[in-house]
């Protein structure tokens, strides 16, 4: 259900700066889980809860860099909880664009499923009665004939 690859690549990250989180960390992180939302929004998903969390990371960021710790302690606590945050969004982001797209093929199978039928139903009865109608029109036409001698 999450995707493993890009919690892979996000500790690779992490190993790659021996640990530290710095804005580089933060600003990779943060494109990548602001394209995972573009991506989810594309499908069709609902983004608000995504995109409340990723202003709220932005605000951590800003705390640090401020220097104004509000809900974090110091500097390296609010970007650990920011990029945290980022990842829970990307990985949240990926899980929402892939359940919107097995929700439009579900909604796609239920209409197909839904409104061939009907439709078929619908021109199957306006044929019979069209068939009906000319057979009866065909009927009255035969009866109302006036059979007349043909001269040799």
């Amino acid at each position: 259900m999450y995707d493993f690859g890009l919690l892979a690549i996000t500790g690779l990250l992490f190993i790659a700066n021996n640990g530290s989180t710095d804005n580089n960390l933060f600003h990779t992180s943060a494109d990548l889980a602001l394209k995972t939302i573009h991506g989810a929004e594309s499908e069709g998903a609902d983004v608000s809860e995504l995109v409340k969390n990723f202003n709220e990371a932005l605000n951590l960021i800003d705390q640090a860099e401020k220097s104004k710790f509000d809900t974090c302690r110091s500097y390296e606590d609010c970007s650990q909880q920011a990029i945290t945050i980022l990842v829970t969004i990307t990985n949240d982001g990926h899980v929402l664009k892939e359940q919107a797209k097995e929700i439009y093929a579900l909604h796609r199978f239920v209409s197909f499923s839904i409104y061939a039928p009907v439709t078929a139903f619908t021109t199957s009865v306006i044929g019979h009665l069209f068939l009906r109608a000319w057979k009866a029109n065909q009927a009255k036409r035969f009866l109302q004939m006036e059979i007349k001698e043909k001269l040799k």
